[in-house]
């Protein structure tokens, strides 16, 4: 295979290049986003301003050739499946990070309320609203009345 050119990597932001490798790293759009505070909405623009610049049809394929290029191993594109390629180096070969705790973040942060892209119309926040308050109210009142149960039964064992 001949030498690829990575002259396109060349021209992209800084942000964009940041954003890509942490598309590497698995993060996703709101990950980033909130990693480099700004919106996900945001980070969508600066992947896909960067998709056009390299001429790739995924994201994916894009945090691969900006990790090549930043490995500088040219030998690396075309020659390794994407799901290899998109693995980093360190935890294809089994071996963790233990400087970086963003795995053990991402284990912790709860699916979005209104499914992966957040659209929630004002009736279903509406609604969501009030079936929080009620659970809330129903938690309350149980806890109320735990709360008085165990003190009628503390004064009776007082007697």
């Amino acid at each position: 295979m001949g030498e690829l050119s990575l002259a396109p990597v060349e021209r992209l932001s800084d942000r964009q290049r940041e954003c890509l490798r942490l598309v590497y790293q698995r993060f996703t759009s709101k990950e980033i986003g909130l990693k480099l505070e700004v919106a996900p909405d945001t980070v969508d623009q600066h992947i896909k301003r960067a998709m056009r610049t390299l001429g790739t049809g995924s994201r994916a394929e894009a945090a691969r050739l900006v990790f090549v290029h930043d490995q500088g191993d040219t030998q690396l594109l075309g020659t390794q499946s994407e799901t290899i390629a998109l693995t980093p180096p360190n935890t294809a070969q089994g071996v963790q990070n233990e400087g970086s705790l963003g795995h053990l973040k991402r284990l912790f942060v709860l699916p979005p309320i209104g499914g992966p892209n957040e659209h929630l119309t004002a009736g279903k926040t509406l609604r969501l609203i009030a079936q929080l308050a009620l659970l809330l109210g129903v938690a309350t009142a149980i806890v109320v009345v735990m709360f008085f149960w165990v003190m009628e039964h503390l004064v009776e064992l007082s007697r």
